[in-house]
């Protein structure tokens, strides 16, 4: 393990409940991360998503993808405690199978490039292990299923901006040409 929870939080602005990395299990600079992220039924979105059938919503598996990618970001800032960094895009994100508590999730990140403050990647979750019984002795074991245990894949771009709290938000016009609702922090020409 490369970070554990104290060391992701020198690096993320992320606090409990809304941090979900769990782990650093490798890093190469300025190519991949892996992350993992342990689900478990105390996390207080399972009260409401599903009473009955709990499953981790889909926003928070992007959103841990994000956290991930964002801590190989951020690796090289020399003054990120200034920075903050914007999840701007998700491209192809399926969800192949739902999560649940008790999973283990393994996040992968693979660089697709870098572009002045834009990173944009590969990412992909996989169930790392599931704790199931075994028969009547009530033994648990690690099983990775059949499938690999593929949960969700897509693209994620990201963005790293400077912390301003009293920025003044302004419509871009380009983006108004377009017809998009999207903001940006800086004027426009």
């Amino acid at each position: 393990m490369i970070l554990d929870v104290i060391g992701i939080q020198k690096i993320l602005p992320h606090r409990y409940p809304f941090l979900m990395v769990d782990a650093i299990l490798e890093m190469e600079r300025l190519k991949r991360i892996v992350g993992v992220k342990n689900v478990s039924i105390n996390e207080s979105y399972f009260q409401g998503h599903f009473p009955g059938q709990p499953i981790m919503p889909g926003v928070l598996i992007i959103e841990s993808m994000a956290q991930t990618g964002g801590l190989l970001l951020l690796q090289e800032v020399p003054d990120r405690e200034k920075k903050l960094l914007y999840f701007v895009a998700v491209d192809g994100a399926r969800f192949r199978r739902p999560v649940v508590p008790g999973d283990q999730l393994r996040v992968e990140m693979k660089v697709l490039s870098w572009r002045g403050d834009f990173c944009k990647g590969w990412l992909g979750v996989f169930l790392l292990s599931v704790f199931r019984r075994a028969g009547w002795r009530g033994r648990g074991r690690a099983h990775r299923p059949r499938d690999g245990g593929h949960r969700c894949k897509g693209q994620l771009v990201l963005r790293r901006r400077r912390n301003t709290k009293d920025a003044k938000l302004t419509r871009c016009r380009d983006l108004r040409r377009n017809n998009n609702v999207l903001w940006c922090g800086r004027r426009c020409r």
